[in-house]
C-alpha cells in the first residue's frame, strides 16, 4: 500500500508541528528568568567567580602609638568570568573601616546595567597584598530583592600613592548568590478571564 505524496506532506508536517509544541512546552530553568527579570531560585545557590578592580580614597586618624585607623571609600568593576551566568559584571562601591588591631569592616553595594543592587557586609584583614576578606551578601533590589549568600577574596595587587589613594585588584573572587523563588504571577489568567 503506497501513501499519497500529499497525505505523506501533511504527516511530516504533524509531526513536526507536534515536536515543536513540546520542545516549546518543555519547563527548562537552566539560566531562565521569570517575567520580573529575576533568575530562577536554585537549590544550594548560584555559584559565580572573577576579579575585583577598585580605586579610590582613604582618609587617615591619628589614634594610639603604633595603631593606624582610616577611613576608605573604593569604587570599580565585579568582572564575573565564571558561574551559571546569574551574576553579570557590576559596577562596585566599598565604604569601609580600616584598623591595625581589629582589621577592616566595610558595606559593599554592586550595581549592574539595570540599576538592580547587591548589598553586602565585608570583615577581613587590612587592605594590603595577601589580605584576605569575605563578604556576606545581606539583600538586593528589583531581580535580586531577598538575595543571600556569601563570597571571599585575597588581595592581589595594592598600590597606595601618599596614603591617601588606593588602588586594588583581587583575582581569585568566588561565592554562591542565592535568590528565594517568586511567587508565579497570574496576569495572563485575569486578562482571559480565567
Amino acid at each position: 500500500m503506497s501513501i499519497p505524496w500529499a497525505a505523506r506532506l501533511a504527516l511530516v508536517s504533524l509531526f513536526a508541528a507536534v515536536a515543536l509544541a513540546a520542545a516549546c512546552g518543555r519547563d527548562d530553568q537552566s539560566g531562565r528568568r521569570d517575567r520580573e527579570g529575576s533568575p530562577p531560585a536554585v537549590a544550594g545557590g548560584h555559584p559565580f567567580s572573577g576579579r575585583w578592580t577598585v580605586t579610590g580614597s582613604t582618609q587617615h586618624l591619628p589614634f594610639s602609638a603604633g595603631r593606624r585607623v582610616a577611613t576608605f571609600q573604593l569604587r570599580g568593576t565585579l568582572h564575573i568570568t565564571g558561574g551559571d551566568g546569574v551574576v553579570p559584571d557590576m559596577g562596585a562601591e566599598i565604604l569601609g573601616l580600616l584598623d591595625s588591631e581589629a582589621g577592616c569592616t566595610a558595606r559593599c553595594t554592586w550595581t549592574d546595567s539595570d540599576g538592580d543592587r547587591i548589598f553586602s557586609e565585608i570583615r577581613g584583614d587590612l587592605i594590603g597584598r595577601g589580605g584576605r576578606g569575605k563578604g556576606e551578601i545581606t539583600e538586593g533590589t528589583g531581580k535580586f530583592a531577598g538575595a543571600t549568600g556569601s563570597y571571599s577574596f585575597t588581595w592581589a595587587s595594592v598600590i597606595a600613592e601618599n596614603e591617601t589613594r588606593v588602588d586594588a585588584n583581587t583575582n581569585d573572587l568566588s561565592g554562591t548568590l542565592r535568590i528565594p523563588a517568586r511567587p508565579e504571577t497570574h496576569r495572563g489568567k485575569e486578562r482571559d478571564g480565567r
